[in-house]
């Protein structure tokens, strides 16, 4: 109870209190200035609003009020949650901490508390009314999938926040022909995304392009890596890379080159496109080839370098496929036409022939070389063997 009145003089007398819980009077009685009271009271489960006033002849207090969650709260999300799956046996293992507050501050028992997990991508209740921080189970090998799962604790029949974990990609390498349009997010969760300057602007997934798209930062030029989904390749074979990019507006100039390589560290690849200026908002096609020395799993890493107040850098349509075998014959060279200088509609066509196969090897022999002359189709006028 107060010790002084309104005025800041000493309060003489037994004082009047009323305590009002949502609006309703739970307890009232007497007590001397200064004087620690206890009143009990009832509220519902939910948001509760006590006020408390007191009073003598010459007036009432202004109003105490206290603000507080009755009962048990709606827990609030766990922390720590961490996803981890063993590529070899396809052991998934989520582990976290309990909730011990309500989202209100209020009471949150964290041994009562148990928790529903679901699996994506599915949707897939896994786990309902879970009493342990750690959830496991086997996965089935399929292809190369982007795994994560949610979180969600019930507190006295009471639905929590939901928390999502780390996404985790594991399983087959995909296989060429690769083609990738981006037509949802789940597409983009496959791909390896790098800030490779650790500056918080990183590769995203464009709903209204449906495609990839970088950004930019006021602060210093980008720096950043889109890694495909890992390819499975065959030693000894040429493959062929092709997509679209395009700036986002015309004023603004993005960079964006590709590279090739094994693992997740950029610094080992090796660049098969330049970083390039783009010319236009309109998409440009990009095409370039490489050669595989032995099986194995590998990426293409698309990189945007673009300076610092610049806009986004857009990037769609990826394919990959599959070319010549690295010992088939190189292209011939020196490749030439003459036209008959008297007009009679013939030409004669010369070339060298390739000394070496694709992969830079000498060449002993050629068994066939194959003139097509296109004209409403591809049509055989001549063919040499065993040059």
């Amino acid at each position: 109870a107060p010790e002084l009145t309104y005025g800041g003089e000493p309060l003489q007398g037994q004082l009047n209190y009323e305590v009002k819980a949502n609006g309703s009077v739970v307890a009232n009685g007497q007590c001397a200035p200064g004087e620690e009271v206890t009143a009990d009271a009832t509220v519902k489960q939910g948001e509760a609003v006590v006020n408390v006033n007191v009073s003598n002849d010459k007036g009432t207090s202004p109003t105490a009020r206290l603000y507080f969650w009755a009962g048990p709260d709606y827990p609030k999300a766990v922390s720590s949650l961490k996803l981890s799956i063993d590529s070899a046996t396809m052991k998934s293992t989520l582990t976290w901490r309990a909730p011990t507050a309500g989202q209100h501050d209020g009471y949150v028992s964290a041994p009562k508390v148990t928790y529903n997990v679901v699996r994506y991508p599915g949707g897939v209740k896994v786990a309902t009314g879970l009493k342990k921080q750690k959830f496991e189970e086997t996965l089935e090998r399929q292809k190369l999938t982007s795994y994560y799962y949610t979180v969600t604790p019930i507190h006295e029949g009471l639905s929590g926040a939901t928390a999502t974990s780390n996404k985790v990609l594991v399983g087959d390498a995909f296989t060429v022909p690769y083609i990738e349009n981006f037509d949802n997010s789940a597409d983009f969760d496959l791909f390896t995304v790098i800030d490779k300057n650790q500056d918080g602007i990183r590769w995203k997934y464009s709903s209204n392009y449906q495609c990839a798209y970088c950004s930019f930062t006021s602060t210093q030029g980008n720096d950043d890596w889109l890694l495909t989904p890992e390819l499975k390749l065959e030693g000894g074979r040429k493959y062929n890379l092709s997509y679209v990019a395009r700036r986002g507006m015309e004023e603004y100039p993005q960079m964006l080159g590709a590279s090739f390589g094994r693992g997740l560290d950029v610094d080992n690849y090796t660049e098969v496109v330049p970083v390039t200026t783009l010319a236009s908002s309109n998409f440009q096609r990009f095409n370039a080839s490489v050669k595989v020395a032995s099986d194995g799993n590998y990426h293409f890493g698309f990189h945007d370098m673009t300076t610092l107040n610049s806009y986004r850098t857009y990037l769609d349509s990826i394919h990959v496929t599959a070319g010549p075998k690295l010992s088939a014959p190189d292209s011939v060279t020196n490749m030439r036409i003459t036209i008959d200088p008297e007009g009679y509609g013939e030409a004669t066509l010369a070339f060298n022939a390739p000394t070496t196969d694709i992969g830079g090897n000498a060449l002993n022999s050629i068994s066939r070389i194959e003139i097509y002359r296109k004209a409403e189709g591809d049509h055989l006028i001549k063919t040499f063997d065993n040059v």
